[in-house]
């Protein structure tokens, strides 16, 4: 517990680098890729289910 406080502490001060913006910026990058991919599969999803919903219907 005492060095994640005293890191924190620390780094509290500090600027941030470069690292911790690539970091940021792949994550970011990673996120926005998975929901695009959610969003094209639910997409794809929708018409099927209203055509299985109206197929066995009429």
């Amino acid at each position: 517990m005492a060095p994640t406080v005293a890191r924190r502490l620390a780094k509290a001060g500090l600027p941030r680098g470069p690292r911790r913006s690539l970091w940021k910026a792949r994550l970011e990058a990673v996120a926005f890729s998975w929901r695009n991919v959610m969003l094209v599969r639910l997409g794809a999803l929708i018409p099927w289910i209203v055509t299985m919903i109206l197929g066995g219907l009429f």
